[in-house]
């Protein structure tokens, strides 16, 4: 019979290794108050330029988002939206992470993601949006007794959240003050 020591099971329970996130976990719904239509200055006009500031995850240490998987949650998620464009788009969207804080150890997990989001209109390169958004998701022993599995799913949904708060904010902006979001005709 094996008998785990308390020591022994803290490191079960904490030293799994560390997997990459899932991008599927990272795409927010559509919300309700992101709806869009054809008639939108935003409908299929936004297009992804430059996704910076993450890194890769280290397997024996904490998991990360890489550039590539959220530069794909972030397409997925204004594809959703109808804000995706086919093209090259009026608008290109930059975010940089600037911070995925993350706890060293803990039964709630709590991951703060503060992305940095700036939509230029391509025209001319006349910022419509520049925000900084923040948002923290916190996953607990009800959603894994692991570690390293807890702190996965509280990157990816931190992430999932600032995805969706961008969105949100991001389309109301441009209801509230549509002449941001005109692009005059060429002359």
């Amino acid at each position: 019979m094996i008998k785990f020591t308390p020591i022994a099971l803290m490191f079960l329970l904490l030293g799994a290794c560390a997997g990459g996130p899932r991008l599927e976990a990272m795409v927010p719904d559509v919300a309700t108050n992101a709806v869009i239509t054809e008639n939108s200055s935003l409908w299929k006009s936004t297009g992804i330029d430059e996704i910076t500031g993450s890194t890769k995850t280290n397997k024996l240490w904490k998991t990360q988002i890489t550039n590539e998987v959220f530069a794909n949650a972030l397409r997925q998620s204004l594809g959703l939206h109808a804000v995706l464009s086919d093209g090259d788009g009026k608008y290109k969207v930059s975010a940089k992470l600037k911070e995925l804080r993350q706890p060293f150890l803990g039964i709630e997990l709590a991951v703060t993601a503060r992305v940095k989001y700036t939509v230029t209109r391509t025209s001319d390169k006349f910022i419509v949006f520049n925000r900084m958004i923040t948002e923290t998701y916190i996953s607990t022993l009800k959603d894994s007794y692991v570690f390293s599995d807890r702190l996965k799913l509280a990157n990816e949904g931190a992430i999932k959240d600032n995805i969706k708060k961008f969105i949100g904010a991001y389309i109301a902006e441009s209801r509230t003050f549509p002449e941001t979001f005109y692009t005059p005709p060429s002359s």
